[in-house]
């Protein structure tokens, strides 16, 4: 259900234990249902506490996930509960958004995908975010709202217009040639 991390309680930093617990119960699809022992306790040894004072830091942390509305948490000792709301999704969601890749496969397809965007002026600040995702998973700003990746992304772009709230100002194109392909390629390093 959940995935084992390397990392023990001492190597993360502050927050970051809420952000995995966070993203933990949204990827185990846990929306609007309420994890029992010893579910609950899945959690905890996520993090394979080795005292009390590791046990405190995972109870703080889902405290303060309970205080920002993202979980509705129950500490009772014989049976805790831990549910997602819909604004811990959202922000289990943006948490995923970090962690958005392309991947590369080993023979290129050569076909082109274009992102267009029109997003209006009234979501600026939505514009100024889809175009700043759109670059850091590695598209090349052809022109303004005009993005070009050789990889297939359809997945990658609708969880980022998703997000954001755009998907309908946004265009996913399947292209064959570009006119300037030599360009694309040398920046993309393909032959």
């Amino acid at each position: 259900m959940f995935k084992k991390d390397p990392k023990s309680i001492e190597q993360f930093s502050r927050g970051e234990i809420a952000k995995t617990i966070l993203k933990g119960l949204a990827i185990g699809g846990f929306v609007g249902i309420t994890i029992f022992a010893p579910n609950a306790l899945q959690i905890v040894n996520l993090f394979k506490p080795k005292n009390y004072r590791e046990r405190a830091r995972i109870k703080y942390a889902l405290n303060t996930l309970h205080k920002k509305s993202y979980v509705k948490y129950s500490p009772t000792k014989n049976n805790p509960s831990i549910l997602i709301t819909s604004q811990g999704l959202k922000k289990a969601r943006e948490y995923s958004l970090d962690n958005l890749k392309i991947y590369e496969p080993k023979k290129w397809d050569k076909n082109w995908r274009m992102v267009l965007f029109d997003i209006p002026e009234k979501l600026r600040r939505s514009r100024r975010e889809v175009s700043f995702r759109l670059k850091d998973i590695g598209f090349f700003p052809y022109q303004d709202s005009a993005f070009v990746i050789p990889y297939e992304c359809r997945r990658e772009v609708n969880i980022i217009s998703e997000h954001f709230f755009v998907k309908k100002y946004i265009k996913y194109l399947t292209i064959k040639t570009m006119e300037d392909e030599k360009m694309l390629k040398k920046h993309f390093c393909l032959q």
